[in-house]
Order: C-alpha cells, then structure tokens, then sequence
C-alpha cells in the first residue's frame, strides 16, 4: 500500500543518514567532511520531508535527537586511524546529492510558484485539537498534489493528532472513525458571506478516492 511505501522510505533514509553521519562523525575531518555534509543534508531533507505523521510526528523529534547524537558522538570517539581519502568520484557524487538536498530544504520553506499574490489575515480553520499540515505551502516541492492542480496551488491537507502524535489509531485504517479528525468542527477562517454550500457528497473510504479533488464538499463565499 502507498502509504506503507512512502513510510518505509522515510525510515529507510533517517537509519541511512545516521549510519552516514555515525561513521563520517568517526573519520578524520580532512577525509569525511564531503559525507559529513551530505549525512546532515539527508538528515535535514528526511526531517522536514518526511511523512512521520503516518506513524507519529513524535517520532521526527527522535530522529532529530538522534541525529544530533550521532554528529556530537564523533567529539567523543577516537578517530580512525586507517581512514582513507574518499575517491574524487565518490566525493563529487556526495556533493552533488548534499547540493541536491539543501535545494529541496530551501524549497521547503520558500515554495517556487514564483506568484505574488496579495497577502490576506486568515484563522485557522480548526480549533479543538493539535493539527499538522500534511501537504501545504507556496507550490513545489511541498504541495505537489496541490500545485499539479493548478487552481489549488495554496490548499492544504491538515490532519489532527492524537495524543500519541498519529493521525489515527493505526498507520492506515479503512475506519473513518479511527481518525482522529473525523466529525470535527470547522470554522470560518475570514469574515464573509456564504453563497452556496455543497455537502451532499458521502465520504470516501480510505484508500477509495474515487470522487478525486473535483467531486468535493465545499462552502464557497
């Protein structure tokens, strides 16, 4: 299932960068210091990017300990005294890849639709809970679903969490109950008046998304 996949990605490259960041923390600064920066670019990129609230955003927090740990472990070991100069390839190829990462952390913070849109005060829109932004933002790269629809470049998908820091009681469930969002109450986020309001779609249920972003519940104003 996707969601699985794109969970099992985000672990498999958090253990990766600590294993890269443990061993080049360990190495002569003169020969690690090109993997050192692509372990902490990975590190940061997997912090930001990374789809933890499938499982739980408290788990982010871990990863980031830990990675800090691993970088300030290398104050404390005994460097190695074997250690060789990298290949220039395999130095090239961690700069490109560390280039490669710190562009997309950039782009997490900065957004590229390049748009200047006239600013307006919005609230939040929920307001009995804690609340993460799963998919939002200024376009690429960190609304992608989003952007590629064009008139929805600045919508977003907020999810509440529990107080374990998941969505739900599981990774994925077919349960609309078992989110912790389901029959929660929204509330206007700018003064105005309602025109219409479409509520007669049912709910889908997970992983069925055979209504798509075009068949939705909405209260234009």
């Amino acid at each position: 299932m996707f969601i699985y996949g794109i969970l099992l990605v985000t672990l498999a490259l958090a253990l990766l960068s600590l294993y890269f960041m443990f061993t080049a923390s360990g190495a002569p600064l003169r020969y690690s210091w090109s993997r050192l920066l692509l372990a902490l670019a990975l590190g940061v990129f997997i912090y930001l990017y990374g789809t933890w609230v499938y499982l739980t955003v408290n788990a982010k927090y871990a990863f980031g300990i830990c990675l800090l740990l691993c970088l300030l472990s290398g104050f404390f070991r005994r460097r190695s005294r074997t250690a060789r100069a990298p290949r220039p390839w395999k130095r090239v190829l961690s700069l490109f890849w560390t280039g490669m990462l710190v562009c997309l952390c950039i782009g997490y913070f900065t957004g590229t639709t390049g748009l200047k849109q006239q600013k307006i005060e919005l609230a939040f829109p929920l307001k009995t809970g804690r609340y993460f932004v799963l998919q939002g933002g200024k376009g690429l790269p960190t609304n992608l679903f989003h952007f590629s629809l064009r008139g929805a470049i600045y919508a977003m998908d907020i999810v509440k969490l529990n107080q374990w820091g998941g969505r739900a009681e599981k990774v994925f469930s077919s349960r609309l109950e078992d989110y912790e969002i389901f029959n929660d109450t929204i509330y206007s986020p700018a003064s105005g008046r309602v025109l219409r309001a479409y509520s007669d779609n049912p709910d889908n249920i997970p992983p069925n998304m055979e209504r798509g972003p075009q068949n939705t519940n909405q209260v234009p104003a």
